[in-house]
């Protein structure tokens, strides 16, 4: 296992609040929560049978199996897996969606009823109607074209994430382009059909698309530190609030 992904894995699981345990000779990483019961073990590249075998020979399976976003598993193995008593088998990058509780922030931006309104009662958080009332808007660079937002859509963000400026004068359609992007994300990232672990292809480098997460700091005037605002569009959805170092950390 790599040990700079090991590291980046321990540090992750510490900060989510699970006591870890330095990787065994196998490469893998077990970890039980701190206010809780459940425990769970990440593993990186084990094959299929002897993973099965690992898990038939622990006292007591753990409550769930974390793989690397590149392991391979069928729905058969990971059937196999579950009846050994194990209760959730997920990638990596699922462990950390369903953490964060993507699928909901998601489901705030493209959903139409009723959200939570933010500390100074501002718009609620869908924004399907901004989205079907957007207009394309042409664009100069490298990359020039006639809609700003295919354009957004269609980057293909680097390893280490992308920045992403967008300039223009007031008046332009720059909140619009932001929020009617959030809409098409959303709703490209819910769409998305690789969520189960053993779907056709989930092992191969298929990941899903980015969740947009959109922080509109105009919606703010008494929050005076952007980890605050972070905590508040987090809290909107559920996200519990022990997962907000860890959140910070994957940002930065």
């Amino acid at each position: 296992m790599n040990e700079l992904l090991a590291r980046q894995v321990i540090q992750l699981l510490e900060l989510l609040q699970w006591t870890v345990s330095e990787p065994d000779e196998h490469g893998l990483i077990a970890a039980r929560a701190r206010y809780g019961a459940e425990r769970l073990i990440y593993c990186p590249s084990l094959q299929q049978r002897n993973l099965r075998k690992l898990l038939r020979n622990m006292p007591r399976p753990p409550d769930w199996v974390i793989l690397s976003d590149a392991y391979e598993i069928d729905s058969k193995m990971r059937d196999a897996v579950l009846a050994l008593g194990v209760r959730r088998v997920m990638r990596l990058w699922q462990f950390m969606d369903e953490t964060f509780r993507s699928q909901d922030q998601a489901g705030a931006a493209v959903d139409d009823t009723p959200a939570p309104q933010t500390e100074d009662g501002a718009e609620p958080r869908s924004y399907g109607g901004v989205f079907e009332k957007y207009i394309r808007q042409s664009y100069r660079g490298d990359l020039a074209g006639d809609d700003s937002l295919n354009l957004c859509l269609n980057l293909e963000p680097a390893e280490n994430g992308l920045l992403l400026m967008v300039l223009a004068q007031a008046g332009y359609g720059k909140t619009w382009l932001t929020k009617a992007y959030t809409y098409a994300a959303a709703n490209r990232y819910r769409q998305f059909r690789g969520h189960d672990v053993a779907a056709p292809g989930s092992g191969s480098g298929l990941r899903p698309p980015p969740i947009p997460f959109l922080i509109p700091f105009g919606e703010y005037r008494r929050l005076a530190s952007f980890g605050a605002m972070v905590r508040e569009r987090m809290e909107a959805v559920g996200v519990p609030e022990y997962t907000t170092n860890a959140f910070k950390h994957l940002l930065t």
